[in-house]
């Protein structure tokens, strides 16, 4: 299985890569922009697969916030196993805390499925204006 998509192997030949990357960090960042791409993506906007991309979870009126983060914690799980095939046994976990009034955080945890033993975590935060940010997770927090 390649670590990168078509592609970003097209875009980028061996001069553009980080000297001393290792297969499983080119993979690693080729997954979180893929899934930076997924998650920012309306559903229905690609014309080649109508079901790529978020539904429309963030403006749902007269749901509470349990709701509206299992609905969308549910619309992760499902976009990520859909569209990232180098990603199994994807967890989703709020981690949101009462000081994020304006925003929504989740971490995101999955094994790349050419490397088993290699777990990666990632950070989504959606903001108040749905804007989705994806990192790394960071180790010492």
């Amino acid at each position: 299985m390649a670590h990168q998509r078509l592609l970003e192997r097209l875009r980028n030949d061996a001069s553009h890569r980080p000297p001393g990357a290792s297969p499983e960090e080119i993979a690693v960042d080729s997954i979180l922009s893929h899934v930076h791409d997924l998650l920012c993506t309306r559903k229905g906007t690609v014309p080649i697969a109508d079901d790529f991309g978020m539904p429309d979870v963030f403006f749902s009126q007269g749901v509470n916030y349990k709701q509206s983060s299992h609905r969308m914690t549910e619309a992760i799980v499902a976009a990520i196993r859909g569209f990232e095939p180098r990603l199994k046994n994807v967890v989703i976990e709020d981690l949101s805390q009462k000081e994020d009034l304006l925003k929504q955080r989740f971490g995101l945890r999955g094994d790349l499925t050419n490397a088993p033993s290699t777990t990666i975590e990632f950070e989504v935060i959606v903001s108040s204006e749905a804007k989705i940010t994806v990192t790394k997770k960071q180790e010492n927090r």
